[in-house]
């Protein structure tokens, strides 16, 4: 099935990219990106299908993904994009894809495994949502603490926006506190 989406999904880029356009514009939690044209949204939009085509062509290796990913999340914070409506974003691309996967697929055992998908998709979105809801309580809360006693020591900062043993790059704190 995976052959036949890679086959069947450039042909289907403009309408995927229209279609999460329209999720976009009809969210509550989109007000940054809805700042942008349509033609803005669905350039954005392509750019994740055809990154998601690449990466899959390249054996779906993660540290594809990591660079396309951490080079949109820079983009997205030099704009000025709330996290929380980034990542809202890519789960949007992602519902697209998943809810329109019977369209893209042409032989009827292979719509029987995209039916399937439509289903666990369902089960996905509870996880995804709980992401997105939990990342907005999350930064909310740190907000409302910074707000409460006028400012953030490196500590605290740490606290918020930990950078986690999934990072492995070093970060000099002082380059940091310099610039804050």
């Amino acid at each position: 099935m995976l052959n036949r989406l890679l086959n069947s999904l450039p042909k289907h880029i403009d309408a995927l990219s229209k279609k999460w356009t329209h999720e976009i514009l009809a969210s509550e939690h989109m007000n940054n990106y809805k700042k942008l044209s349509k033609e803005q949204l669905e350039d954005r939009a392509k750019k994740v299908y055809e990154n998601l085509i690449d990466w899959i062509e390249k054996g779906a290796e993660n540290v594809n993904a990591e660079k396309y990913f951490e080079h949109v999340g820079v983009e997205r914070l030099n704009e000025g994009f709330p996290l929380i409506e980034v990542y809202y974003a890519i789960y949007l691309t992602k519902k697209v894809l998943l809810k329109n996967l019977n369209e893209l697929i042409e032989s009827e055992p292979d719509k029987i495994f995209a039916k399937q998908v439509e289903d666990m998709t369902i089960l996905s979105n509870f996880f995804d949502l709980g992401n997105f809801y939990l990342i907005r309580g999350y930064i909310r809360e740190a907000y409302k603490r910074i707000y409460d006693t006028k400012k953030i020591s490196p500590d605290e900062l740490n606290k918020i926006i930990y950078q986690g043993d999934l990072y492995k790059e070093e970060i000099d704190d002082d380059f940091i506190w310099r610039h804050v």
